[in-house]
């Protein structure tokens, strides 16, 4: 299978937290890739973001969220900084990351055969329902890792790059 689409978190997946910074050997990766494909960057989406020292208390959000009016995307995992803290993200139902990857394969003619998805957290959940190759870091949550097809090594262990190199690279 040839691939066409590569989505990626970013905190945890393709720069270490609290780095800011991509690691030299991803970096490479992405630049052979870039250098064998055409590459598009498609802008953002904003999410609503509620941190909570209790996960217990961060459950609680998704039902409280429910009784509103209108639909929204809920996911609730560990925070990207302090993994004993809670994060609740809270968007529109259709500006989920599963969302956000349907409009650019959409937009672009790819299909989800043809798309592999990063994630190493709850809210890249809803990305991999969309991607043939649904790849978990090694340091994902395990809600993430209970939906992956596949395990790469961590963030600290370039695992972006082990993927780029074991899926994309050999089809160039």
């Amino acid at each position: 299978m040839r691939y066409k689409l590569l989505a990626l978190d970013i905190d945890g997946t393709l720069v270490e937290k609290h780095t800011n910074a991509v690691s030299r050997r991803v970096a490479e990766a992405i630049k052979k890739a870039k250098q064998k494909h055409e590459m598009k960057a498609v802008d953002g989406v904003s999410t609503i973001s509620l941190i909570s020292s209790s996960r217990n208390r961060a459950q609680k959000i998704p039902k409280i969220i429910a009784e509103l009016p209108q639909e929204y995307y809920v996911s609730v995992g560990a925070h990207w900084t302090n993994p004993a803290w809670a994060v609740t993200l809270i968007s529109h139902r259709d500006a989920s990351k599963g969302a956000g990857l349907r409009y650019v394969q959409h937009a672009l003619h790819i299909t989800p055969e043809e798309t592999i998805a990063i994630g190493d957290g709850a809210s890249d959940v809803s990305m991999m329902q969309h991607a043939s190759v649904r790849v978990a870091m090694g340091n994902a949550e395990p809600e993430l890792k209970r939906v992956a097809t596949h395990t790469a090594p961590s963030v600290t262990q370039d695992g972006v790059a082990e993927i780029i190199n074991r899926f994309i690279l050999p089809m160039i």
